[in-house]
């Protein structure tokens, strides 16, 4: 979130949750269908960079920060019968941004097979700035998706 000048917060960085039924050929976005929903507009102005400008998104604080918010997707029958992928799109305006995104405790119900056949360790992929679980940094968005 950017403020100037004491002008409303610019929303710049932000998260969505999509789904593919082509093997992330194309995604949906399915927010409409989360509660809590959306919280933001994220910035969509002509010098926008983020890959989310000027949509919808999780962005600014989490009510009741340090601690999680509880979200559930429900998405019916829209995408029954179908074999999906699932992802939670994170994207930020600038490089150096210094605002996070963090999910924890997914699960799915109502799916007819197990989309992770077991618990894996893990692979130290994903490494940057370490801080402990639920303790965001000022102006983060933390996001519990069930």
């Amino acid at each position: 979130m950017l403020v100037f000048g004491g002008a409303s917060p610019l929303f710049v960085d932000g998260g969505v949750v999509e789904v593919s039924a082509d093997d992330g050929a194309t995604w949906t976005d399915v927010g409409d269908s989360a509660s809590p929903g959306y919280s933001q507009i994220l910035y969509g102005g002509s010098d926008a960079q983020s890959p989310l400008h000027g949509r919808r998104a999780w962005a600014g604080d989490a009510p009741g920060l340090p601690g999680f918010v509880s979200v559930q997707v429900s998405l019916g029958t829209a995408w029954a019968g179908k074999t999906v992928r699932v992802r939670f799109r994170r994207a930020a305006e600038l490089l150096d941004s210094r605002n996070f995104w963090e999910v924890d405790d997914i699960a799915f119900t109502g799916i007819a097979n197990t989309p992770f056949p077991s618990l894996v360790s893990d692979r130290g992929r994903c490494r940057g700035r370490t801080l402990p679980v639920g303790t965001p940094a000022p102006g983060a968005a933390a996001v519990r998706a069930r």
